[in-house]
């Protein structure tokens, strides 16, 4: 039990998530999403929290957040009890809207802020709910149209999160999200240079230590900043989609500043 309320401790960073039962939708409407957002606002007003990303999809969400004045378990309580009753009532039904209790992953800020971050924001383009990177940049459901100036959101720590991408007049352009991304050939011609490797070997499947680091890069970028999902991944790469999970969770973050990202 001490290490429940350690991990609920304020200044935790916290990546939480929560799935409609059943896999179906809890938002319908912009009234729907709408009504999520004011009450998730409204605890970063209360000092509850610090929202630094998040995603609405039609059957669950996503929220990175640094608890303040009050445990997580309380705020989000608050968020999803009200919602729910206010949903049912919308949509003339009864009983449970979410999946179990809400899952919520604590996070290491300075190693993974950045990349969660895009991870979250990343879901519209994953799922295709929007097209493109600029249609993104516009879409209302996530921050990371606050983050880019297309939307204002002043309970949002935009401020925060840019800082992780550069300096002050261009971590917005920094974002690789404000523009187009990097196709995955033309990410592995990055890597395989950048580990003196063949796309052949890349794609072969041996355990060369070059090799077995430039792919874990690959892979670490591709999902984690680019947005790409773990099969997209895979099926270049020729290996499985849990082989892909498996060297984008494990060990520390490759060396991939020196990998040029830009088209």
């Amino acid at each position: 039990m001490p290490r429940l309320a350690r991990l609920d401790a304020p200044g935790v960073l916290h990546h939480v998530m929560g799935r409609g039962i059943e896999g179906r939708k809890i938002f319908h409407s912009d009234i729907d999403r709408n009504d999520f957002i004011n009450r998730l606002s409204a605890l970063t007003r209360d000092g509850a929290m610090e929202i630094y990303a998040w995603v609405l999809m039609p059957n669950h969400f996503h929220i990175l957040c640094k608890t303040k004045n009050m445990p997580l378990a309380f705020s989000m309580r608050k968020i999803l009890t009200g919602y729910v009753v206010n949903f049912n009532r919308r949509h003339r039904r009864y009983g449970h809207l979410f999946q179990n209790r809400y899952k919520s992953i604590v996070c290491q800020e300075d190693v993974y802020l950045k990349e969660l971050v895009r991870y979250i924001h990343l879901n519209l383009l994953r799922a295709g709910l929007v097209k493109d990177l600029k249609e993104m940049n516009r879409n209302p459901w996530s921050g990371h149209s606050a983050l880019v100036g297309k939307v204002e959101r002043k309970w949002q720590n935009n401020a925060y999160v840019l800082s992780f991408f550069g300096d002050a007049g261009n971590s917005r352009k920094n974002l690789i999200l404000s523009g187009q991304r990097i196709d995955i050939k033309a990410l592995a011609r990055k890597v395989s240079e950048r580990y003196n490797v063949s796309i052949g070997e890349l794609r072969s499947g041996g355990r060369r230590r070059a090799v077995v680091k430039a792919r874990r890069a690959m892979s670490w970028i591709g999902v984690r900043q680019l947005g790409y999902s773990g099969a997209d991944l895979a099926r270049y790469l020729g290996v499985t989609n849990s082989c892909v999970t498996r060297m984008i969770s494990t060990g520390n973050k490759p060396d991939l500043d020196d990998i040029n990202l830009e088209l």
